[in-house]
């Protein structure tokens, strides 16, 4: 068995399977966002909900 020092041991590997898991991330998480994009304007509008008082002036 080979005796690493300190600083061998620490380092990672690099190269492009690194560099590919990180353009996957970015390719998806921009997937989502557009998929989910449509549906932002959906959240948290209460424009939409009558208010009671009106409501009831416009029904009686």
């Amino acid at each position: 068995m080979q005796k690493l020092s300190p600083q061998e041991a620490r380092q990672g590997e690099r190269g492009r399977p690194v560099l590919y898991v990180l353009i996957a991330g970015l390719a998806l998480a921009g997937v989502a966002a557009l998929f989910l994009h449509p549906y932002q304007q959906d959240a948290g509008t209460l424009d939409q909900t009558p208010i009671a008082a009106e409501s009831e002036a416009t029904t009686g």
